[in-house]
């Protein structure tokens, strides 16, 4: 096998064009999101108004996301990407013509919609343009450009708003999904499925879909390692707050830093993912990456008291623990994450890759928002009744100690080790 690296990675046109497709999009979603904040809270802040624009943005993928998955094993995916862009631009654009919330409710539902069919066309679209030994390096680009985007898109979408208003924010978003939608036309190949000759009712290829996940335990325990994490980054960006207030002794308002630095960890993780992981082997990596990053969350959440336990027990070094574990617990996330994601890409039949990814996607969507409804509430609900710790304590000791056991799932599946190239 020859080597990987990011050179080779970005001498493909073609996944240089889906990758930057993929910039614009991404930054599209993050400024959208603060975009239809500002319109449905500029006569009245509500918290039960953005708690309804989550959920509008969550449901779709809970609704379509295995069904968009049998759409992009059955058409062409390049079409398909580039038609949700396009009416996900028409959508944005179509905001301007009215304030009222429910109509911009009904539009936001209209994009998240057509997201769900852009997603999985994306990630099964990677293994068909680059070759399988860059498929490393090519996911932790994309891993690296989607978690800026969260970081980049949040932090530039307020200031962008506020200093060129509404109306071209909009418009602004809108070209940012037609931009894309120009790279991915030169994209110059056929992604249609060439080997299917029959299709089969669209209800048996939904169930062939869904039993293909169950009955091939490497991509089963994939997933929900994968969706452990996600919900475990989920759960965090609740409690965090919390965190920040009762344990470091800060505003909430400051629970943003510890994201960020979270977020750089994971970057760095994924450029070290990228450039070393195919010498490291995706098994050891996903192993330990899941034991390090439970680590570091247990050991985060414990904050104040290895702080005192260590005779440090000033603000500046909580802070400053704090903000190291978060960066470490990141980059760990990194190493788990990208291998499972190129591991998926790897094994999976490509008549099949569009509804395992579509399912990926439901299933992913549908657990965070569970950790994000109930992380709140049981916190406050274990509040000083396990060894008199705070409830956010309790919590993220909890998440952190089944991220932990992630990290063995591979004793379940005795061919695991064959099948994963180390």
């Amino acid at each position: 096998m020859s080597e990987s690296s990011f050179r080779k990675v970005l001498k493909n046109n073609k996944f240089v064009y889906l990758w930057v497709a993929q910039i614009f999009s991404q930054f599209s979603d993050k400024i959208l999101f603060l975009f239809i904040i500002e319109l449905i809270t500029k006569d009245q802040f509500s918290n039960s108004k953005i708690s309804v624009l989550t959920l509008v943005f969550t449901i779709p993928a809970v609704l379509f996301g295995s069904i968009a998955g049998v759409f992009v094993d059955r058409f062409n995916k390049k079409k398909i990407m580039i038609i949700s862009n396009i009416f996900r631009s028409l959508f944005v654009a179509m905001m301007l013509l009215s304030d009222q919330y429910i109509y911009l409710y009904v539009l936001a539902f209209l994009v998240s919609s057509f997201t769900q069919f852009f997603a999985p066309a994306e990630t099964s679209m990677i293994p068909d343009i680059v070759e399988k030994e860059n498929l490393m390096p090519a996911n932790s680009l994309f891993t690296t450009t989607m978690l800026s985007s969260v970081v980049l898109g949040f932090a530039l979408g307020a200031p962008i708003i506020n200093k060129y208003g509404e109306f071209i924010t909009g418009i602004t978003v809108a070209l940012m999904y037609l931009v894309s939608v120009i790279l991915l036309l030169l994209i110059n190949e056929d992604f249609t499925i060439k080997n299917k000759e029959k299709k089969e009712p669209f209800l048996n290829e939904f169930k062939e879909g869904m039993f293909y996940v169950i009955k091939n335990k490497i991509i089963l325990f994939s997933m929900l390692r994968l969706i452990i994490m996600f919900s475990t980054f989920a759960a965090l960006s609740v409690l965090v707050i919390g965190f920040v207030n009762d344990i470091l002794d800060l505003k909430p308002v400051y629970f943003g830093y510890i994201l960020a630095v979270s977020g750089i960890g994971m970057g760095l993780g994924a450029l070290i993912t990228g450039k070393f992981g195919n010498k490291i082997g995706k098994d050891f990596l996903i192993s330990n990456g899941f034991i390090l990053s439970g680590i570091s969350l247990i050991v985060l959440a414990n904050t104040s008291s290895i702080s005192n336990l260590l005779g440090f027990e000033s603000q500046s070094f909580k802070i400053f623990f704090a903000f190291t574990m978060s960066l470490i617990m990141g980059f760990t996330s990194s190493l788990c994450v990208i291998p499972l994601q190129t591991l998926l890409q790897e094994i999976t039949e490509e008549s099949m890759r569009g509804k395992v990814f579509g399912f990926q996607n439901m299933s992913v969507n549908t657990a965070m928002t569970i950790p994000m409804a109930l992380s709140g509430f049981l916190a406050d609900y274990l509040d000083n009744k396990i060894l008199g710790l705070k409830g956010v304590v309790s919590v993220m000791v909890i998440i952190g100690i089944i991220v932990f056991i992630g990290g063995f799932f591979d004793l379940f599946l005795k061919t695991e080790k064959v099948i994963i190239e180390q």
